[in-house]
């Protein structure tokens, strides 16, 4: 099984440490997780920390583009991060994952 969640709130107003422990959770039953950060939930791509833990822990971490260039954070996105078109995006949730998870 394999899972896309699908960040759109800012770090700063909704539980990321909740949000990755899941992942986390899902991924050590054998099931593939990536993480997908939408709208304001792409400055969580530039704190390092959590990138640091997400990535180290092997997490697939995308960030949609369009909505860094939008908040000026493009060039401070964390490496590691998969920067992703809208056209990638959907790639993503109709032959990559099996199942999308929104997380609000």
């Amino acid at each position: 099984m394999s899972s896309l969640l699908i960040l759109s709130k800012s770090p700063y107003e909704s539980s990321y440490e909740t949000v990755l422990r899941l992942a986390l959770t899902l991924s050590k039953k054998g099931e593939k997780i990536g993480m997908m950060h939408i709208q304001n939930a792409s400055i969580a791509c530039t704190i390092r920390e959590y990138m640091k833990h997400a990535i180290g822990s092997g997490l697939e971490v995308y960030v949609l583009g369009n909505d860094c260039e939008a908040r000026g954070i493009l060039k401070k996105i964390a490496s590691g991060v998969k920067v992703v078109s809208y056209k990638d995006f959907v790639e993503l949730l109709m032959n990559k994952f099996e199942k999308a998870i929104s997380w609000s």
